[in-house]
């Protein structure tokens, strides 16, 4: 089932399948979300547990068993209840089940609540830890903005700011779908991240992972004076970039995560992985980050 929020500025329609955000327009009908053209990316925005990115050979350990996980988890497919539903805020809620044990031994609660305020929806998660031992778990966005690309409005002219910086560390692809854990230093002239398809043209920019950039970045296009702000909280350090390659894939995702994948070279243990949020039984952590409309 999708809903549908709306005020006086916005309109967000959310899914219960994951709680994915499926459209979020302003008050003349213009649509900021990608179309999920199933030849390009058939998704728009999964919300990501509980890993983000990809797992080496999609194979884990825990406890001395090994479990079958997918990239980015399995949020995006589950069903979600909704506990209260009103013109501008959604709860959903999921927890663990036989679905679920099967692939992630633990059980969990997590909370997800949409809510409109002004020209932002924000989207704030809670994941807590009903099990009795250690949860570890990540957390994360995966949002497509539609770039909208006509001859008036080339990619070439959008840029992503990164208000007051002139670099920025970046954790590079290696292996094809993993981090290099060690970061680099990735110039931003101007504070400005110039979109292009020679800038996600190498197997290494597939993905660009910042590590320390600003809570918000704001993605900008310079002909049309179109601005989407994207902010998160600081339980979402990571900043990842992504655009599918190809023709017609006019958009851009701009992707709070918890934390990076692994080195795709080391077996993937869920006691001793880094970069993994690990709560202790009863413990919760929450995530929020925001898409909100503005201009030039």
């Amino acid at each position: 089932m999708n809903y549908i929020l709306k005020n006086e500025f916005i309109s967000a329609t959310i899914s219960d399948i994951g709680g994915e955000t499926l459209s979020i327009c302003d008050k003349d009908g213009k649509e900021y979300m990608w179309r999920a053209d199933p030849e390009i990316w058939e998704d728009k925005a999964p919300l990501l547990f509980p890993i983000c990115g990809q797992i080496k050979d999609e194979s884990y350990t825990y406890g001395g068993k090994s479990y079958t996980l997918q990239g980015h988890g399995f949020l995006p497919k589950l069903p979600l209840t909704a506990t209260e539903v009103s013109d501008t805020r959604l709860v959903l809620h999921a927890k663990d089940s036989a679905f679920t044990l099967e692939k992630y031994p633990f059980a969990f609660d997590i909370t997800i609540v949409y809510s409109l305020i002004g020209k932002k929806l924000l989207m704030e998660a809670t994941v807590k830890n009903t099990d009795e031992k250690v949860l570890p778990f990540m957390f994360g966005g995966h949002p497509g903005i539609s770039l909208a690309v006509s001859p008036e409005e080339t990619l070439e002219g959008h840029y992503i700011e990164f208000k007051g910086l002139s670099d920025c560390d970046i954790h590079y692809l290696q292996n094809v779908s993993f981090a290099n854990p060690k970061a680099e230093k990735f110039p931003l002239p101007d504070g400005k991240l110039k979109l292009s398809d020679a800038l996600f043209a190498t197997p290494e920019t597939d993905t660009l992972i910042f590590e320390g950039a600003p809570m918000a970045v704001s993605l900008v296009c310079e002909a049309s004076g179109k601005r989407v702000i994207v902010s998160r909280s600081e339980s979402l350090p990571y900043l990842c970039v992504w655009r599918m390659m190809g023709k017609g894939a006019d958009f851009v995702c701009i992707e709070p995560w918890s934390g990076i994948p692994a080195d795709g070279v080391t077996p993937e243990c869920f006691e001793t992985r880094g970069h993994m949020c690990r709560l202790a039984p009863g413990e919760s952590e929450s995530f929020s980050y925001g898409i909100e409309i503005a201009s030039i």
